[in-house]
């Protein structure tokens, strides 16, 4: 016999105490469980970018065009915003307010470039103790501009796409940012979705935390906007990182309990690939169309992940085959692989080798 294969009684071979038909089933298992580690490694946290020239202007703040210079430039730039900003708070002027919002166009910009590791900036404003300045502009209502508090928002937003240390520094900012979901603030709102994500997506404890604060409910709301599907994307993509973990059980109880019939149904709705061919002359749609889809899938199968009765839910809504109906030749392969990955945990959960 092979060194590490045995065989019982019955003359079944084993391998390290499983037969093969169990150890076939128990790799298939660890396959699976690696890809969405890996997932979860990857996405459980985006920083803001500027993705638009309108919000790009916007970033550029009172410095202008931000494009020339060294990564040194860059900082001392940031610093030099910092500190506008805190003499700015402490004057506490008629004028302070646009000087703050100056000073944070400035500080954001820098935050979301692409090309900027954000570390340095993020334990800049940190060791500036600006962070509970920028929780406080978000809670205010006295405030006489909107955008001040978006660009708070956004900052906060990055920071806590940062390190564990950074995102727990963000925290106390979680139940405005929940009231700011049902608020009519638009890019608030975008914000605030974001952000959550970013919280929920650090740790168990962080995501147990937003969950006990409101967020499945609050987050109802935010992919019920159909008006908006770039925010109907962010809203599940937070979502699925509030219903994953390495324990998501307790997670998955809060979201039976206070979401379930209202999600499955809208899961369903936005899972119709006839949106797609609908809107096949609309790029700009069809990718929104697309990237919800994704997550929506990606919210399915942490749903169904070593959960027996979430696999038989999902099959008995109707899920199973409306997702393989997303499968075909011509289908992204950013579409195929959470749509694969879900129908084998499904079936996996509800057959038994």
């Amino acid at each position: 016999f092979v060194a590490g294969k045995k065989k019982d009684r019955d003359g079944v071979k084993r391998i390290h105490g499983l037969n093969l038909r169990q150890a076939s089933s128990h790799r298939r298992q660890m396959h699976r469980e690696n890809g969405l580690r890996r997932r979860r490694d990857m996405l459980n946290k985006r920083r803001r970018i500027a993705p638009t020239s309108e919000e790009k202007k916007t970033a550029n703040g009172e410095s202008g065009n931000h494009d020339e210079g060294t990564i040194k430039d860059y900082i001392q730039m940031a610093n030099d915003a910092i500190q506008k900003f805190k003499k700015a708070v402490e004057e506490a002027s008629a004028e302070s307010q646009q000087q703050q919002l100056n000073a944070l166009k400035t500080i954001v910009y820098m935050l979301s470039r692409e090309d900027m590791d954000p570390e340095m900036i993020i334990d800049a404003i940190i060791n500036a103790g600006m962070v509970k300045n920028l929780i406080s502009l978000l809670e205010s209502r006295n405030t006489t501009s909107s955008e001040l508090q978006m660009q708070a928002a956004w900052c906060l937003t990055n920071i806590a796409s940062g390190t564990h240390a950074q995102t727990e520094l963000v925290l106390p900012a979680c139940p405005a940012f929940i009231q700011a979901l049902s608020g009519n603030n638009r890019k608030l709102k975008e914000h605030a979705v974001w952000a959550l994500g970013n919280i929920a997506g650090d740790s168990d404890e962080f995501r147990n935390s937003v969950i006990q604060m409101g967020g499945f409910a609050a987050l109802a709301k935010i992919i019920d906007d159909s008006a908006n599907m770039e925010l109907v994307r962010t809203g599940c993509w937070t979502l699925s990182n509030m219903l994953k973990g390495r324990d998501p059980s307790a997670a998955r109880r809060e979201f039976y309990k206070i979401g379930n019939a209202y999600y499955m149904k809208r899961f369903f709705q936005l899972l119709d690939s006839k949106q797609l061919q609908q809107q096949q002359q609309q790029k700009e749609v069809v990718l929104q169309i697309e990237g919800v889809i994704v997550e929506v899938v990606w919210c399915l199968t942490y749903l169904t992940s070593r959960d027996e009765p979430g696999c038989g839910a999902i099959i008995k809504a109707g899920f199973a085959d409306r997702i393989a109906k997303l499968m075909h030749k011509d289908t992204k392969t950013s579409i195929l692989i959470p749509c694969n990955n879900n129908l084998i945990l499904v079936f996996s959960g509800i057959i038994r080798p």
